[in-house]
């Protein structure tokens, strides 16, 4: 098992069962032509996870804004959800330094880029709910 895997599920509270999921979760596809090992990218658990968190979060301000008719609830779950917050998340624990990226994207900042943390954040979330 990759090390890093532990540190991760350290700082995120969570012990997987198989952290081959965990694993998975962290494969950009940018990385699948250099790392033989991967034969999938993290998308479909990235919409997994997507769906979870709209569900959840749409529970949550459903309970709490008792006032707010669909349109206002789903204008601020939109605004919960959307990729700047996802990827200030995912940022605040340092999830890019986790995920496996080819070098190219790397080199390009990847590790910190907005829309690869949160899809990675989601695809996370995914993991965790297999």
């Amino acid at each position: 098992m990759n090390p890093q895997l532990n540190q991760l599920q350290q700082i995120i509270d969570y012990q997987f069962k198989n952290t081959d999921l965990l694993d998975q979760a962290l494969v950009h596809r940018s990385s699948l032509n250099e790392q033989k090992q991967f034969s999938q990218s993290n998308e479909r658990f990235e919409f997994l996870g997507d769906a979870v968190l709209e569900l959840w979060i749409s529970d949550r301000i459903f309970d709490k804004f008792t006032k707010f008719d669909e349109g206002k609830l789903t204008n601020l779950r939109a605004l919960v959800v959307c990729t700047e917050n996802l990827a200030k998340v995912g940022a605040s624990f340092d999830l890019g330094n986790f995920i496996y990226l080819s070098h190219g994207e790397e080199k390009h900042g990847g590790r910190t880029n907005h829309s690869i943390l949160a899809d990675t954040f989601e695809a996370v979330l995914g993991s965790i709910y297999l």
